[in-house]
């Protein structure tokens, strides 16, 4: 947005002096002889007039005493048709004197640009200052007035009140642009958050139904099984109980498996830190992975993991990092060629934190890519494969709980570390 406001109010007793100022600003008038030899001392002259018409025309308004023009102020800031600048006069009997007049305008309109007119030394400079308090937009002066420095002064504090105008609007306009972008991006951040978790909630809901159907087809089978023999009648008691204990036994690992998803699915909306031991969480999380490293030959191996480690943490956000970095560690072996195939993790512990490490046997992670690999939307896999949000989101996750997650680069091996403090604080 642009202003151009040349709005300008004189205030004055005498009706001579209003007819001097209009006659100078308004439209554009002959130029005197001292405003002609001012220009060819700056500029030359080619004895023509180059000065564009109506450059200087401004909307001049008149009041006659002080209140009058603290009505008329009044006014053009309720019509939002503010003035830019005024002239006032330092006397103005019966009324109140210029002083008391600018005041009052200012109380109204801070912003308008004022030039106080005596021919008197009513005031001292600094008696001023302590009545007016801010001085910043006063100019004084002195009767009698000099043309070209009364147009000097409408040019140039008509100008500066339309720069610190839109100044005002710029600032106030980038302030909510970037409250707009703001929004837009935690938006934006936010719904690239839920695509993630419900990426991750596929991916989990694959691996579940796979952990699932293989304990439900022994379950079947043994049932077959147990009704074929009972069939043929030849279904003794040593196999019964044989076959019920396979059932009960599977049964189980379903009941696991469903514990498990429902402890890392638990909702914590306030995020509220328990003390929880370590194990426990690491098993949940394998419960969900065993039949599909399983079928892939991958062996885990638990390193460390005392029942007695505990950590105070929001179990499900722990959970969701551990669910990332293993999920990750079996693409890699899944991408690599890699034998044997492998997951270790191993758990070290002192006084104030715990450090779990978590290395696969897949083929690493390049040199030009490590430092990016916790960049939230950066992803090694193939495009629908991964949103490139689960690393970024596991790294935010542990520093709510003051910890981190870094790449080891000095392993062998791919290896993310975990560091927990045990207390939350």
């Amino acid at each position: 947005m642009s202003s151009n406001n040349k709005k300008i109010m004189i205030v004055d007793d005498n009706t001579a002096i209003h007819d001097d100022f209009k006659q100078l600003l308004s439209g554009n008038p002959k130029k005197d002889s001292s405003l002609n030899k001012l220009e060819e001392s700056l500029f030359g002259s080619d004895g023509q007039n180059n000065e564009p018409e109506n450059e200087l025309s401004y909307e001049i308004d008149s009041a006659y005493q002080g209140i009058d023009a603290v009505e008329l102020v009044k006014k053009a800031v309720s019509d939002k048709k503010p003035y830019a600048m005024a002239f006032v006069d330092m006397r103005m009997p019966p009324g109140i004197d210029g002083l008391e007049t600018i005041r009052q305008i200012w109380e109204i309109a801070p912003q308008t640009e004022i030039v106080l007119c005596t021919a008197y030394s009513d005031h001292s400079l600094t008696e001023i200052s302590e009545y007016l308090k801010d001085t910043q937009r006063l100019l004084l002066l002195k009767k009698p007035f000099d043309p070209v420095e009364i147009r000097q002064m409408a040019a140039s504090l008509t100008a500066k009140w339309n720069y610190a105008f839109e100044a005002k609007y710029y600032l106030e306009n980038v302030e909510e642009l970037l409250e707009s972008r703001t929004k837009s991006l935690d938006e934006e951040r936010a719904m690239r958050i839920e695509a993630s978790k419900l990426a991750s909630l596929g991916e989990m809901a694959g691996g579940i139904a796979h952990e699932i159907n293989n304990p439900l087809g022994i379950i079947s089978g043994n049932a077959n099984r147990l009704i074929k023999l009972s069939q043929k009648d030849q279904c003794n008691s040593e196999q019964a109980i044989e076959i019920g204990q396979k059932i009960s036994d599977t049964c189980a690992r379903i009941s696991r498996i469903i514990n498990s998803m429902l402890a890392i699915a638990h909702n914590n909306p306030k995020g509220i830190f328990e003390s929880t031991p370590v194990k426990v969480i690491i098993d949940e999380t394998l419960n969900l992975f065993h039949e599909k490293f399983k079928s892939l030959g991958i062996d885990v191996q638990l390193e460390g993991f005392d029942s007695e480690v505990t950590i105070d943490c929001d179990h499900t956000k722990i959970s969701q990092v551990f669910i990332n970095l293993i999920n990750n560690a079996h693409d890699a072996i899944l991408e690599s060629e890699s034998d044997p195939k492998w997951v270790k993790i191993k758990l070290d512990e002192n006084d104030s934190n715990i450090e779990i490490r978590f290395i696969d046997s897949g083929n690493g992670i390049p040199n030009d890519v490590q430092d990016k690999i916790l960049e939230p939307f950066f992803t090694t896999k193939d495009v629908g494969k991964g949103t490139g949000l689960g690393l970024s989101l596991a790294q935010s996750y542990m520093t709510d709980h003051k910890g981190e997650l870094s790449l080891d680069k000095s392993s062998e091996n791919t290896c993310f570390l975990v560091k927990i403090n045990k207390k939350a604080s």
